[in-house]
């Protein structure tokens, strides 16, 4: 029965999660943010979309498996494309909760953009959810998914 087989789920979100981590998947952020200082840190400066999906996945993991370990490890986004410098930025899932967090109390509506200048509904979806699974997986001991009464 599913509910009972968590190893297919878990496989699927794990090779969804390391393929999110991918320079394929978010290589893209030069076109848009190529000059914000932060640059080439996918999470840290809008790109909401990207980021959301991302806390998503791992809290979902989390929650399912029990496996903390892209919090405790983190991971890296490398940046190596177009003859830039090689950039290796680590994340944990706590740090990309703070930062997606830290953008949307930032924000009057805690609404991020996901492109230059525009604030998508259905963007600001996934890290909502994200936090929120975040902050369960935590027993509550986090708060994040506060934020939520912002945007409504």
């Amino acid at each position: 029965r599913t509910p009972n087989y968590r190893e297919l789920a878990l496989k699927i979100l794990k090779d969804s999660i390391e393929r999110m981590l991918t320079i394929k998947v978010w290589g893209y952020i030069d076109t848009y943010w190529k000059k914000v200082p932060t640059f080439p840190d996918p999470v840290c400066f809008e790109n909401i979309m990207y980021s959301g999906h991302l806390l998503q996945l791992l809290t979902l993991y989390e929650s399912i498996s029990g496996d903390f370990t892209y919090d405790i490890d983190g991971f890296y986004f490398v940046w190596d494309k177009d003859g830039d410098p090689i950039a290796k930025i680590h994340y944990t899932t706590t740090k990309l909760a703070n930062v997606i967090y830290r953008q949307m109390n930032e924000e009057s509506s805690a609404g991020v953009s996901c492109e230059p200048g525009w604030v998508y509904t259905i963007c600001q979806n996934h890290p909502h959810l994200g936090l929120q699974l975040y902050d369960i997986v935590r027993n509550d001991k986090t708060n994040f998914s506060r934020i939520a009464s912002k945007w409504k």
